[in-house]
């Protein structure tokens, strides 16, 4: 019996469903229902949305059933490494509003008052300890950390947010199975706040051929952060530190992170958008997975000729440049067969209000005249009505994606991160090969359409319509 069959069997007895009521109600057969209900057959999500939708239980059981549904068609390790994906989307988008002077700095700034050294025991004294040192700096910080620590990540993400000046430099392993695989996520998920915040003087970096550090019997304090008056090492188990401010051992781990950087290799590269643009156009690239989610849906495609010679402005021999590949960008979008777009529906009201293209070079681009949007969206509405563009609305009240420009997608074996808020200067371009993220993502992605996140093709299709009765109310 399944996680749902079971989930769903205690819910009907605790709430003294009639099994026949509650079939005429779905519409689903009776003897189906109770097949789903003894395990023997797993609702496909449309028959999965019509039991959710009738089933008189409070809201936060819905919740649990609908989590029980996702996690029987994922399986347990498939499930994980999605919600661990969903957890690194809403926290690209919250860090993507954030601006310099918006988190609160630490509470501690004042320099620890030790010796040379100190023995610090628990985590009380290590989080004072870490606490003190990151609020004291103001030049740079130097780490390799446990990426299931979370206190350190929040406190030096608070103290980069609120110092101009401070640089944050990260080292982490790739383990030495085949791929040179992260063994997880949490690294990433780690430091993505530092990625997709507005400052832009974070470096990460991964040393092949290492494996995960735990064997204290090998290595006692395997974990450190140098800063430029301290060096904090910290125990395997997390329980036992050592902070230090004699010179020679400051010095040593100066020349530790010089080395470190000699034998590692960036995890993250950032583009202009000339050289993000560069990055799609092969004609002879593979086709694998095209997804994205965005605020605003993926209008590229449905860029004219026409549209792009009345709304693109050309001062310049770079702008015809960006503009030719531009032109390419669009052309290989539209060769793509199985390009799933979702998007919120803020974005597509920015769209219907301003005319504006959230991802258009800003020097560039300038608002579409009422007629022009219209044609765009009948255009998609048309395509997506006839199953030729896979585009559907999300709920961003699961999966926030607060900016209109803000897009998380994969394409060419590359993930990708757009922050492009050019009002706030928040514009980055953010491109990892590094194959367990691209996988982990564009497995998430493979399964999105098929989530509760995602709306049906009949919702997406009546927001549309709105969209385009308020237009032509406009008119």
């Amino acid at each position: 019996m399944s996680l749902l069959s079971e989930t769903l069997r205690k819910m009907i007895e605790d709430h003294h469903i009639v099994i026949t009521r509650f079939a005429q109600l779905a519409e689903i057969d009776r003897t189906t229902l109770q097949h789903i209900i003894g395990g023997r057959r797993t609702p496909n999500k449309a028959q999965m949305d019509k039991l959710l939708k009738v089933i008189p239980i409070p809201a936060h059981k819905k919740t649990t059933l609908r989590q029980a549904y996702e996690l029987t068609i994922a399986g347990p390790d498939k499930f994980k490494q999605q919600e661990k994906v969903k957890a690194i989307v809403e926290k690209i988008a919250f860090a993507s509003m954030l601006k310099p002077g918006d988190t609160a700095p630490p509470q501690s700034t004042s320099v620890p008052n030790i010796g040379e050294s100190e023995d610090l025991h628990g985590l009380l004294a290590i989080k004072s300890a870490l606490t003190s040192i990151i609020g004291a700096e103001e030049h740079s910080v130097s780490f390799f950390m446990p990426s299931d620590f979370p206190f350190f990540y929040d406190t030096l993400f608070a103290k980069y947010m609120t110092t101009k000046e401070l640089s944050v430099t990260c080292f982490f392993p790739i383990t030495n199975e085949s791929g040179n695989k992260m063994s997880d996520l949490e690294y990433f998920e780690s430091f993505i706040p530092f990625v997709a915040s507005p400052k832009h003087n974070f470096q990460a970096y991964y040393i092949r051929g290492q494996s995960p550090l735990h064997d204290t019997s090998i290595i006692p304090f395997p974990y450190f952060v140098y800063t430029s008056k301290y060096v904090f090492l910290l125990s395997a188990d997390m329980a036992h530190a050592i902070l230090t401010k004699q010179e020679p051992f400051v010095q040593m781990y100066r020349e530790k992170c010089q080395n470190l950087l000699s034998m590692s290799s960036p995890l993250l590269l950032s583009h202009t958008i000339s050289d993000l643009l560069l990055l799609f156009p092969h004609v002879n690239s593979p086709k694998d997975i095209t997804s994205s989610i965005e605020n605003q849906p993926c209008f590229q495609s449905y860029l004219t000729e026409e549209l792009i010679d009345k709304y693109i402005r050309i001062n310049s021999e770079e702008d015809a440049a960006i503009v030719e590949i531009y032109r390419e960008y669009i052309a290989g979008i539209q060769r793509e067969p199985n390009f799933f777009s979702a998007f919120g529906r803020e974005g597509l009201a920015f769209f219907v209000e301003t005319g504006t293209l959230a991802v258009w070079p800003p020097t560039l681009g300038s608002p579409f005249e009422l007629p022009d949007r219209i044609k765009m969206l009948e255009r998609m509405l048309s395509d997506i009505k006839n199953d030729k563009f896979h585009c559907r609305m999300i709920d961003t009240t699961k999966l926030t994606i607060p900016l209109a420009s803000t897009v998380i997608g994969v394409r060419r074996n590359t993930f990708l991160i757009y922050c492009l808020d050019y009002e706030n200067g928040n514009v980055k371009n953010v491109c990892l090969t590094e194959k367990n993220i691209v996988e982990a993502f564009a497995d998430f992605f493979s399964n999105l359409p098929n989530t509760f996140l995602v709306h049906s093709k009949e919702e997406t299709v009546a927001v549309f319509e709105d969209a385009l009765t308020e237009l032509r109310l406009m008119m």
